[in-house]
């Protein structure tokens, strides 16, 4: 994988030289292969990633539970057979059935992730109203992480988060 990188990079390199060889190295430019490359090695798409951080920052995910949680879906998405669900956006993903599938086949392999998949196909199951978006939104700006919260539960402490973000 090293060499890999390397020819990457020496590749890129040819997109400086263009302007100044441009009877040499006709045609287009060459542009980051960051995503190219992801593809290749079958690694999560960007976008979703971007997504998954997203909701666990604005759910009050410390940055360590956030990096927690993309390592467990890069897990999943790796033994996954079939990876076109992981391009709908995060609520419309079958993260149960996923999940069921990847323990069928891998138990070994995803039994580390399962309580944070489990967790967050949970959070994506649950429909949130608009007065509890805004409440949990006035918690994470108020500062108060996830972990923080002494007395989470299986609803993901949506009601005692409210009393703390009440109280500030």
């Amino acid at each position: 994988m090293r060499e890999a990188g390397e020819c990457l990079r020496g590749l890129q390199s040819l997109d400086l030289l263009r302007p100044k060889l441009p009877d040499l190295l006709p045609g287009p430019a060459i542009g980051d292969l960051q995503g190219w490359l992801r593809q290749i090695n079958g690694e999560m798409p960007e976008s979703l990633e971007a997504a998954l951080r997203t909701h666990a920052e604005d759910s009050g995910y410390s940055k360590l539970a956030v990096k927690a949680r993309i390592v467990a879906v890069r897990a999943l998405y790796a033994l996954t057979r079939e990876k076109t669900a992981f391009s709908a956006e995060p609520a419309k993903i079958p993260w149960h059935a996923l999940i069921e599938e990847a323990l069928t086949d891998h138990p070994g392999k995803l039994s580390p992730y399962r309580r944070e998949l489990q967790r967050l196909a949970s959070q994506y199951g649950q429909r949130w109203s608009t007065g509890w978006r805004s409440i949990q939104a006035k918690i994470v700006e108020a500062g108060v992480l996830r972990s923080d919260n002494p007395r989470r539960s299986a609803d993901d402490g949506r009601n005692r988060n409210c009393a703390r973000a009440m109280a500030t």
